[in-house]
């Protein structure tokens, strides 16, 4: 279903539901949400991630706060304060003000050392993270980018990312070459279960 009417200053699309949060704070959903995925608590929000099923939010304290079907252990995050959370349909991670990383549920494995920014599997068990000076660490998506990135975005057993030239890079196993970039340069990389896309510099989008 469309949006409804009014600016939005975060976005996140799940499974059958979609959630903004508006310039105040404030979280709004919209879809289909058959366990209540659509149907955001009251109270602000600096941070919002949706998934099959369920969505969570960061409050500006750093609590985590999930709604929907909460039968799914990725929906049950660990307590305490995060700056930055990502959820998938098996797994969940969330990087602590401190950079540490924590995980839960499936094949999740949290990783030693600080990082900067978590990305997990939309689709699957792995995640990646990236690290202040570029570098990446991945755990459940094989190999590893080439060279220093400034972003990434972990599908379903591969990621992708951006470099500081603009150009991208994929690594994993991605079917019908979602894990094959193309030439060009690009602000940011979305990778899903079975195909990628890349917003290039003018605003236009190649998937």
């Amino acid at each position: 279903s469309a949006p409804p009417a009014g600016t939005f200053t975060a976005v996140a699309a799940g499974q059958s539901q979609s959630c903004g949060i508006q310039p105040g704070g404030s979280a709004v959903c919209w879809g289909s949400g058959q366990y209540g995925e659509a149907t955001p608590p009251g109270g602000t929000f600096q941070q919002i991630v949706a998934a099959p099923y369920f969505t969570c939010g960061v409050r500006p304290g750093g609590d985590i706060v999930c709604w929907g079907d909460k039968m799914l252990k990725q929906a049950l995050p660990p307590p305490g304060s995060f700056s930055q959370i990502s959820i998938g349909d098996m797994n969940g991670c969330g990087l602590r003000a401190d950079g540490r990383v924590v995980c839960w549920s499936l094949g999740a494995t949290p990783l030693y050392g600080a990082v900067s920014f978590i990305s997990a599997s939309n689709y699957g068990t792995g995640a990646c993270a990236l690290a202040g000076d570029g570098s990446v660490q991945c755990w459940g998506v094989s190999g590893a980018p080439t060279s220093k990135l400034v972003q990434i975005d972990t599908g379903e057993d591969y990621a992708c990312g951006v470099a500081a030239d603009g150009t991208a890079q994929c690594w994993g196993v991605g079917m019908f070459g979602a894990s094959t970039p193309p030439a060009g340069t690009f602000v940011q990389m979305s990778a899903a279960d079975q195909h990628s896309c890349g917003l290039h510099p003018d605003g236009s989008v190649t998937c």
